[in-house]
């Protein structure tokens, strides 16, 4: 299952850390930089997440992208 995700952090993601991000796609924003992209899975989406961490930017917002084959309003289990 692929997980589409916006990842919102403080300042500008510098070029050398948006590399070791692949598949990831930057937009700058007042106030900070928004991340999107897809994980294969759970396990490569927390891959992102601690490349993000570990290079010391602060996190603001995470949230997954809703599922364009998904119908609106269905649930997740």
């Amino acid at each position: 299952m692929t997980v589409e995700f916006e990842i919102r952090v403080v300042d500008v993601v510098p070029p050398e850390i948006l590399a070791e991000l692949p598949d990831v796609v930057m937009s700058a924003q007042p106030g900070g930089t928004v991340l999107t992209g897809n994980a294969v899975d759970q396990a490569a989406f927390h891959g992102v997440l601690n490349r993000i961490r570990g290079n010391g930017l602060e996190l603001v917002e995470i949230r997954r992208r809703p599922d364009l084959d998904e119908p609106a309003g269905t649930e997740h289990s």
